[in-house]
């Protein structure tokens, strides 16, 4: 909501017209306009309190609706998709995928954080600078999104020596908090959360959580045509290595709280298992491991958690026919 575009162009329009007027009252003063010069700065005043009106009533009109669940969630969800969508056209970041093996640990030495934080950004071009010698190799062990402290490795490095540790280390932008725009892991917890919330005994609400695994959906849709195989897009970058995400990870991020706190709720698992069936149909087997998977554990805390006989058959029909497709 801070970063919404029609709130932000209000505050602009107002401050600028705030400063047009204060310099035009000064201009007045002065005596620095003529009489042409009187009637070009009217005519301009006339536009600006048009300016005025259009901004405020488009920003009455964008306040009627700011700050609702609903907006708020199609909200998180354009920035999820958005950063998602980023990160799976370029899947290692513009680098190498990592080897499955971890040789590297071996013939590497770990470089490990000086600070205790979130990593929000990875400085590809300088990892790229690092690594201009032939014999110079990066592994890098943390994502966005990765929360980090002196004990853990941020990278693995072959052919740098130690002087260039601090420089390693200025490649990972650490904050205090996780960040949307590189981490769309992060905007999938942020949908489940708010489901998660919606489901407390304090609001009851079945309908949010059930609109945000629709969303869900949509957003993890898009996983489905990620590249197997992604080649650097520049040569400097050929010497960085970097795992790309885990499709078990995004499931868990999103329908494990959900599965969860809804688990006494039928009409919330049956929503579920809906989703998840849709997603196992998409042409990605990654994508369709991960949510039979899923269906397994939500039909395992939901039949622990509901009370009666006949939402338990219910439910395990739709979880009967996910596994007979698979």
């Amino acid at each position: 909501m801070v970063e919404d575009p029609t709130t932000q162009n209000a505050l602009s329009t107002f401050i600028g017209s705030f400063i047009f007027s204060l310099v035009g009252i000064v201009a007045l003063s002065t005596g620095l306009y003529g009489a042409k010069g009187r009637v070009i700065l009217f005519a301009v005043t006339l536009s600006v309190i048009v300016l005025i009106i259009y901004a405020l009533l488009r920003w009455i009109d964008r306040l009627s609706s700011l700050g609702r669940v609903g907006e708020t969630t199609a909200q998180v969800e354009r920035v999820t998709l958005k950063a998602l969508q980023h990160r799976l056209e370029q899947p290692y970041l513009g680098g190498n995928p990592l080897p499955e093996n971890a040789f590297y640990k071996t013939l590497g030495r770990p470089v490990y954080a000086n600070r205790i934080g979130y990593i929000q950004h990875l400085d590809m071009p300088a990892l790229a600078e690092l690594t201009k010698h032939e014999r110079s190799r990066v592994y890098v062990n943390v994502l966005p999104g990765s929360f980090v402290d002196p004990g853990c490795p941020l990278a693995w490095v072959d052919g740098l020596n130690e002087q260039c540790d601090d420089e390693l280390r200025n490649a990972f932008v650490m904050g205090e908090q996780r960040t949307f725009e590189h981490d769309p892991r992060f905007g999938l917890s942020v949908m489940a959360e708010i489901a998660s919330r919606a489901l407390s005994p304090g609001f009851n609400n079945q309908g949010t959580a059930i609109d945000v695994i629709g969303r869900a959906v949509r957003v993890l849709a898009c996983v489905a045509n990620r590249p197997k195989c992604s080649p650097p897009i520049e040569q400097v970058l050929s010497r960085i290595y970097i795992r790309p995400l885990d499709v078990n990870d995004l499931f868990d991020d999103l329908f494990t709280p959900i599965a969860r706190d809804g688990a006494a709720m039928i009409e919330v698992n049956i929503r579920l298992q809906k989703a998840l069936f849709s997603l196992s149909h998409l042409d990605n087997d990654a994508m369709r491991v991960a949510a039979v998977r899923q269906s397994e554990l939500a039909y395992t805390r939901a039949s622990q958690a509901l009370a009666m006989d006949e939402d338990r058959r219910r439910l395990e029909q739709l979880r009967a026919e996910l596994k007979r497709e698979y």
